[in-house]
């Protein structure tokens, strides 16, 4: 995160961020992964939260959400990964 801030803002902003956080009544996070990992379920919480209507069971809503993969540019598959055998062991272990 902070080279994408040096990139575009031209220095690290999160701080800065963080500081204005402390003038609002009340803050709210909303989170890309959690989107992606559990999707209508996620927006029928967040809509709950923040008490603002999402039309997470929309059947389209979600699908046009996930046309574009924003970090499908910085993933790359890998053949095996760094303790991929100690936790195929540990998994037939347990």
């Amino acid at each position: 995160m902070e080279q994408q801030q040096k990139r575009v803002r031209g220095k690290p902003s999160t701080l800065h961020f963080i500081d204005q956080l402390k003038f609002l009544k009340e803050a709210y996070f909303v989170s890309h992964e959690a989107l992606y990992l559990y999707g209508s379920i996620y927006l029928r919480s967040l809509s709950k939260q923040i008490d603002f209507p999402i039309a997470y069971n929309n059947p389209t809503l979600l699908k046009d959400l996930f046309k574009i993969d924003a970090n499908k540019k910085y993933i790359q598959k890998v053949k095996q990964g760094k303790f991929d055998k100690e936790v195929k062991k540990a998994c037939k272990e347990s």
